[in-house]
């Protein structure tokens, strides 16, 4: 900046890191007396704005040269800011060319204004995005370590079903979500392979949720397993996976997950016990969660295909819920097995089992010869276009399909 010259030294000759802190600043303009009988052009104030303007822009531009992650909006605010200030300089020279005090006071007081305003973004943006670093950093080991397999939502290639054949188990799906979770957390659709218990799950997790107390406005995750589990990777995988699903977009709980993350070790998930990541990075982090809000939504989580699950990986299961139910934190949860294995290990549970609200999604062939029945379909050839003869026969052939939503 042009003006002034070489005296603006004099007034700070302390480094940029600690000129002030911002947005406050130490110079006031002269009183009414000094104004109109020493100083009308404010010369020597002028020289301390100047001076701190100068401070302000490097540091502004330290920051923006720096790796933080400011946002572009912030960066143009800056670059705003710099140029009214080096606008107002000129403004001042011109002024006092042209011999107009008042105009020239105008300028440097619209050049200190701009100063604190560049000060105050610049200091506030760097915080800002130095949390965000802070948060990136700690809440890796939760993203790093979740598993891509666990697709949350994931359709599988499964029979079609059509909504109508599936009314009395989703009727009793919906009077769960509407109340029966109070004396049984744990809704299990059960049923033969390929007999709608993911399309219901799928249902009832994108479209009737929105519309029941459970979900409120709150945390839905849903976790599918595709592929066989054992016990070491549901170890590995499986609480990084949810954790990272509840806390996207939740800002409040990936900072709480994010300052427990920065003090774990890259083989925390490989060296401890699942019960102590349970209580350390599950429990503890929501019911710090539940104090810092008057109101806590439900958490709702949807475990899709726990059959895949060999013997180790269900008992880790059946362990991450019933420590979960006895928290008393308001978790909730709807499963689908079509393994018997895993409903016998749940029997053997004894706190689990009475939990449990049973939900049984009846063969396709036997829901068929219910609809005819019923009068629901007037004969087979009420299937939807498109499909096959397999499928209208009801029979467990996986191929790819469409679900009919009730709703168009």
């Amino acid at each position: 900046m042009p003006y002034p010259p070489t005296r603006a030294g004099a007034i700070y000759s302390g480094s940029a890191e600690s000129f002030l802190s911002p947005p406050f600043s130490v110079h006031k303009p002269p009183g009414f007396l000094k104004t109109f009988f020493q100083d009308q052009y404010w010369e020597e104030y002028t020289n301390q704005v100047i001076a701190e303007a100068n401070v302000a822009e490097k540091r502004a531009r330290k920051v923006k040269d720096s790796n933080l992650p400011l946002s572009a909006e912030d960066k143009a605010v800056m670059d705003d800011l710099i140029e009214d200030i080096r606008g107002r300089v000129k403004d001042y020279e011109v002024a006092r060319g042209s011999k107009k005090p008042s105009k020239a006071r105008e300028a440097v007081e619209s050049m200190h204004r701009s100063t604190i305003d560049l000060n105050r973004v610049r200091s506030t943006s760097a915080y800002e995005a130095r949390q965000l670093l802070a948060v990136h950093s700690g809440y890796t080991i939760f993203s790093d370590h979740k598993d891509l397999n666990l697709k949350p939502g994931a359709y599988h290639h499964i029979v079609s079903c059509i909504f109508a054949l599936r009314q009395p188990s989703l009727e009793r799906a919906i009077a769960w979500l509407e109340a029966g979770y109070q004396s049984k957390p744990i809704h299990w659709l059960c049923g033969k392979k390929g007999c709608g218990k993911s399309v219901l799950l799928n249902y009832l997790a994108k479209k009737c949720c929105k519309e029941f107390p459970l979900n409120g406005g709150g945390r839905i995750a849903m976790i599918s397993f595709t592929e066989p589990f054992d016990r070491r990777s549901f170890v590995h995988k499986f609480l990084s996976t949810l954790l990272d699903q509840l806390a996207t977009n939740r800002e409040q709980l990936k900072h709480i997950l994010s300052a427990i993350g920065a003090g774990l070790s890259e083989r925390y998930f490989f060296e401890t016990s699942l019960e102590d990541q349970v209580q350390d990075l599950f429990i503890k982090p929501l019911k710090a969660l539940q104090s810092m809000l008057q109101s806590f939504d439900p958490v709702l989580i949807f475990l899709d295909g726990i059959d895949l699950c060999d013997a180790g990986a269900a008992d880790g299961l059946f362990d991450f819920i019933e420590e979960t139910l006895t928290s008393l934190l308001p978790v909730y949860f709807i499963v689908t097995s079509s393994d018997e294995r895993a409903s016998k290990t749940l029997a053997q549970r004894v706190t689990l089992s009475p939990l449990v609200d049973m939900n049984e999604v009846i063969p396709f062939p036997d829901a068929i010869q219910e609809g005819l029945k019923s009068g629901i379909l007037s004969s087979v050839s009420d299937w939807p276009v498109g499909q096959s003869r397999s499928e209208k026969a009801g029979s467990d052939t996986r191929t790819t399909s469409t679900f009919v939503d009730p709703e168009k």
